[in-house]
C-alpha cells in the first residue's frame, strides 16, 4: 500500500498540486468508502498537511463509495449482474480523478503563500509524550474510529426515517409526477427522489423498478457519485473545519455525479452492445 499510494501521491503533485498525502487519502477513500476521505482530508487539515485549498481538491478527489457497496449490494445483490456492477465501479472512480480536475488546487504549496490558509502542523511526538505515549495514541484512534462508525450509523438511521416520512406524507408526490413525465415509470421516479436523501434507500428502490438495464446504469453510476443528503452532511460533519462549504460540496458532487454518468453510459454503449 505505501509504495502505491507514494506513486499516486507523486503524480497528484504534479497533477492537482496537492501534497503527496493526497494520494493516500484517495485510495483508502475509494477503498473504504464514504464518509472516510472526508474525514482523512480534514485530519491532514488539522496536522497541517494540507491547505484549505488542497483540502478541497482532496475532498473532491476522496469523496467515493466503496467496491464493497457496488460490487457486492449493487452489483450482485440488487442487479445481479456483475458487468453492470464494474462499469458503475469504474465510472465511478473516474469520476472522481475527472472531478479533481476542476477543483484542482492553483495556489503555492506554502501556508505563507496560501494566505495563512494552512494550520500550524502539530508537533505529534510533543502530543504523544504529553498525552502517555501510545497507549493513549491508540485509545485516541480507537475513540476516533468508533466516534466515526456512530456518527455514520446515525446518519444513516436518521434520513431513512425521513424518507419514510416523505413517503407516508406524500411530500415527494409532486415531483415523482413530474419526473414520471420523463422516466414513464412512477416507482423509479420516487426512488430517485429518495436517492437524493438517502442514497443506499432509493438506490434499492430503485432497482426494483423494472427500468431497463441502459438506463439504470448511468442512473446508478449518477445517484453513487452523488451521494445523497445523507453522505453530504456526514462529510461536511468532519470537512466544516478544512472550509469546505455546502454549496463548495454540492458542486464537487453535481460535478461527480454528472462525469460518472457520463462515463458510465459511454462503459454501457461499448460494452453490452458490442
Amino acid at each position: 500500500f505505501d509504495g502505491a499510494s507514494g506513486f499516486v501521491g507523486k503524480a497528484f503533485k504534479k497533477l492537482y498540486n496537492v501534497p503527496p498525502v493526497g494520494g493516500r487519502i484517495f485510495l483508502l477513500g475509494m477503498i473504504c468508502g464514504y464518509p472516510v476521505g472526508a474525514k482523512l482530508t480534514a485530519d491532514a487539515y488539522k496536522n497541517g498537511e494540507l491547505s484549505k485549498a488542497g483540502a478541497k481538491t482532496v475532498a473532491a478527489l476522496s469523496s467515493m463509495s466503496g467496491p464493497l457497496f457496488i460490487i457486492s449490494l449493487v452489483g450482485a445483490s440488487l442487479l445481479k449482474n456483475a458487468a453492470a456492477a464494474v462499469i458503475i465501479l469504474i465510472s465511478h472512480y473516474l469520476s472522481a480523478v475527472f472531478c479533481g480536475l476542476f477543483f484542482k488546487n492553483k495556489t503555492a504549496a506554502s501556508a505563507a503563500q496560501n494566505g495563512g490558509s494552512m494550520p500550524p502542523p502539530r508537533n505529534l511526538n510533543h502530543d504523544s509524550r504529553q498525552s502517555g505515549g501510545r497507549g493513549d495514541a491508540l485509545a485516541e484512534t480507537v475513540s476516533s474510529a468508533i466516534t466515526t462508525i456512530l456518527t455514520v450509523g446515525g446518519f444513516i438511521a436518521l434520513f431513512n426515517m425521513i424518507c419514510d416520512i416523505a413517503l407516508n406524507s406524500k411530500i415527494l408526490a409532486p415531483l415523482s409526477a413530474a419526473l414520471t413525465l420523463a422516466t414513464k415509470n412512477e416507482s423509479a421516479s420516487t426512488a430517485v427522489l429518495l436517492s437524493f436523501i438517502e442514497m443506499t434507500r432509493g438506490i434499492s428502490d430503485l432497482c426494483a423498478s423494472k427500468l431497463p438495464l441502459p438506463f439504470l446504469i448511468p442512473l446508478i453510476s449518477a445517484l453513487v457519485s452523488f451521494g445523497g443528503l445523507s453522505v453530504t452532511l456526514q462529510s461536511l460533519s468532519f470537512l466544516k473545519p478544512a472550509g469546505v462549504s455546502l454549496f463548495t460540496f454540492l458542486k464537487i458532487k453535481s460535478v461527480q455525479s454528472l462525469s460518472a454518468a457520463f462515463f458510465a453510459s459511454a462503459f454501457t454503449l461499448i460494452f453490452l452492445f458490442f
